[in-house]
């Protein structure tokens, strides 16, 4: 996917165009793997593929983050968190990653989070 791409998923997913763009590249180390944080010697290279992120402002104030990595599964995990969002609790913002998902909420008429 290339960065035009991207903003026309952007565009399409939020009904506005992107105001910024970062870039962060990869990284591989050549040698050292998990020897840095012991004190070690690493050989780290920076990749010419990586992560893009793609930001705009909205009015409500709300984080709303997706990965066009795995649309299909955002879309049922999302659905999926939706479903009892103001009755067993209330859903103050998401993030749904390719293998996890970040959640901050408050559980609602005297809920635990294992009764959600």
């Amino acid at each position: 996917m290339n960065t035009k791409e991207m903003h026309v998923a952007f565009e399409q997913a939020y009904g506005k165009k992107a105001e910024k763009v970062f870039f962060s590249p990869g990284r591989v180390n050549l040698i050292g793997e998990h020897t840095d944080y012991n004190g070690g010697c690493v050989f780290p290279c920076a990749l010419s593929f990586g992560a893009w992120l793609l930001i705009g402002k909205n009015a409500d104030k709300v984080l709303r983050f997706r990965s066009l990595n795995m649309p299909q599964v955002y879309e049922i995990v999302k659905t999926s968190l939706r479903h009892f969002d103001g009755e067993r609790y209330r859903m103050y913002s998401y993030v749904i990653m390719p293998n996890h998902v970040h959640l901050v909420f408050m559980p609602l008429g005297g809920r635990t989070v294992k009764e959600i």
